[in-house]
C-alpha cells in the first residue's frame, strides 16, 4: 500500500510512500541513479557512502558494491518522504553481452536494452515528465471508437461497488469516464494501459494524497472524490476505467496489506500490469508477480 507524489526515473523506478523498502539487493548498473522528482532536496544516509554521490534530488551510483540507503526527500510545505532501499550496484556492461540501462530521450526515461539479443525489453517504466503532452507514447488510433460500458454492466461491478453506496458508485463511474473517454479511439490494448497509467499518475501527483487512514482510502471514491487513497483505492479507480472501456482485469491482492495493481490480458495472450502508483506498466515477470514489489 504505497506511493505519494513523486516520480522517479531509473532502472527499477522507485515508488514513493511514507516509508517503504523494495527488493533486497536490487541490482543497478553503475551510472544509473534514483531521481526523486518534485523533491526540493534529499538527504541520504548509508553504510557505504563511497558507493554513490548526491546531486540535487538524485542519488547517482558510481562503483560496484552493496549499500543500505535511507533517503529522506523534502518537498514544499514542510512535507517529506522516507525511502529505505538495499542496492547492489554492478558494473555497467555497456556493449558487452547482458542488460544495459540507457536513457531514452523520446520516452524521457530509462529503458533496458539486451545487448546480446539486440532488442529493447517490452516493459517500460512510466515517463519521468507527467506534465508533458498526451503524445508521450506514440499510439495507433482506430477509426472505430470503443463503446463505453454502462455503470450497471461493468464486469467487476460487485468488486467496484464494494464499500460504496449507489450514489458513490455512480460518482466514481462519472469520474472514471473522464479518463476513459479520451482512450476510446486507441486500438492497442497495451497503449491504452500505458496512457491510462500516465493519466492517472498525473492526476494523483497533482490532486491526490496517499493515505491508509482517510475515509474510503480502500476504494475508488477515496481516489476520485475524497482525493486521498492507498494503492488499493488507485487500483479500483484504474479498474473502473478499464471496465468502462470494455477491458477485463484482475485486482491483485485486493483487501490484503500488500501492494496492489490491475492484471490485464493483452492481445498476444500475455498479461500486463497497469500500476500508476507503482510507476510500472508492462508485462508481468511471472503470473501475479510485480517486478518491483514482492
Amino acid at each position: 500500500m504505497k506511493l505519494q507524489k513523486v516520480c522517479l526515473v531509473i532502472a527499477i523506478a522507485i515508488g514513493c510512500m511514507f516509508s517503504f523498502s523494495v527488493f533486497a539487493e536490487t541490482q543497478y548498473p553503475t551510472g544509473t541513479a534514483f531521481v526523486i522528482r518534485y523533491a526540493t532536496s534529499i538527504e541520504v544516509q548509508s553504510d557505504n557512502p563511497d558507493l554513490y554521490q548526491v546531486n540535487r534530488n538524485a542519488v547517482i551510483f558510481n562503483k560496484p558494491g552493496v549499500a543500505n540507503l535511507k533517503i529522506i526527500a523534502h518537498y514544499g510545505n514542510n512535507k517529506s518522504m522516507l525511502f529505505n532501499e538495499t542496492v547492489h550496484v554492478v558494473p555497467n556492461k555497456g556493449i558487452e553481452d547482458g542488460l544495459q540501462l540507457t536513457f531514452n530521450s523520446d520516452k524521457n526515461g530509462f529503458e533496458t536494452i539486451n545487448t546480446a539479443k539486440k532488442y529493447r525489453e517490452n516493459g517500460e517504466y512510466l515517463p519521468v515528465d507527467f506534465n508533458g503532452t498526451r503524445n508521450t507514447n506514440v499510439v495507433k488510433n482506430s477509426e472505430n471508437a470503443r463503446n463505453l460500458v454502462a455503470a450497471g454492466q461493468l464486469d467487476n461491478k460487485t468488486l467496484l461497488h464494494w464499500n460504496l453506496t449507489d450514489e458513490q458508485y455512480q460518482m466514481c463511474y462519472d469520474a472514471a469516464v473522464r479518463f476513459a473517454q479520451p482512450l476510446v479511439h486507441i486500438e492497442s490494448r497495451k497503449q491504452i494501459l500505458k496512457q491510462l497509467a500516465i493519466d492517472l499518475r498525473k492526476y494523483f501527483d497533482q490532486e491526490v494524497s496517499y493515505s491508509t487512514e482517510a475515509p474510503h482510502f480502500l476504494d475508488a471514491y477515496g481516489f476520485f472524490v475524497n482525493k486521498a487513497a492507498s494503492c488499493q483505492g488507485e487500483t479500483c479507480a484504474t479498474g473502473f476505467c478499464l471496465n468502462i472501456l470494455g477491458i477485463e482485469y484482475e485486482h491483485v491482492n485486493h483487501n490484503k496489506w500488500k501492494h496492489q495493481w490491475c492484471r490485464v490480458k493483452v492481445e498476444d495472450g500475455t498479461y500486463w500490469i497497469c500500476d500508476s502508483y507503482g510507476l510500472y506498466c508492462g508485462p508481468e515477470p511471472a503470473p501475479y508477480l510485480h517486478p518491483r514489489f514482492n
